[in-house]
């Protein structure tokens, strides 16, 4: 594996990269129109397998079809907002109504501070979509077995209970997908580790209580 912090350091050759798990950090450090000409060198020298991190420039250039033809690119939030985060993102009054809903799972909040109290009719084209893929992301094994459980809980819930009521032998790493893909939160309460599932529209769509706000 190569791991390269564009903050620190430059890019290695193409003999190097060739065939290797290439990590490419902090590439936002970079002017949009080198990203642009980073990725195709990268893409050229034929890694393994790429892992991107990056912000919201990121996000938008990797949206453009141009960028990478022919390769799929698969974006994970890396987890959700801690709920000082939100407040300062969206402010202290809106932060509640949107957790409500998102889970403070970043994309979501985000369609949520755009449309406002109209989100769930107005934004439904994009939500109920990334809904869709991001359940298809968590697929039918120990991550859909987990989340389901999660749901059924309603509330936070200590991953060494959960693992042991789910059956799930390696229960950080389990999580680790879900919190990855921004399907739970995983935080720390009165001095426990807890997991929770708390983005109502993820939860309704998984339970097939979104028909109550598509219609």
């Amino acid at each position: 594996m190569i791991e390269v912090d564009f903050r620190q350091a430059s890019l290695p050759n193409g003999d190097e990269i060739s065939g290797a798990m290439l990590v490419l950090d902090n590439l936002d450090h970079l002017p949009g129109e080198t990203i642009d000409l980073l990725l195709q060198q990268v893409s050229t020298a034929r890694p393994r397998n790429m892992i991107l991190t990056g912000g919201h420039r990121l996000r938008a250039l990797l949206a453009n079809p141009s960028t990478l033809p022919g390769l799929t690119i698969r974006l994970y939030p890396l987890s959700v907002l801690l709920d000082g985060e939100l407040r300062r993102l969206v402010g202290h009054d809106m932060a509640a109504p949107i957790a409500k809903w998102t889970g403070n799972h970043p994309y979501l909040s985000k369609l949520f501070l755009h449309y406002g109290e109209t989100a769930l009719a107005e934004g439904r084209q994009q939500w109920q979509p990334f809904l869709r893929q991001l359940i298809e992301e968590v697929g039918k094994g120990a991550e859909r077995r987990l989340l389901n459980y999660l749901i059924e809980y309603g509330k936070p819930v200590n991953p060494t209970k959960a693992g042991a009521e789910t059956g799930t032998e390696d229960i950080k790493a389990v999580a680790d997908r879900l919190v990855y893909l921004g399907a739970i939160s995983r935080w720390i309460r009165n001095d426990e580790a807890t997991l929770f599932a708390g983005c109502r529209l993820l939860n309704d769509f998984v339970t097939g209580g979104q028909s109550d706000h598509a219609d």
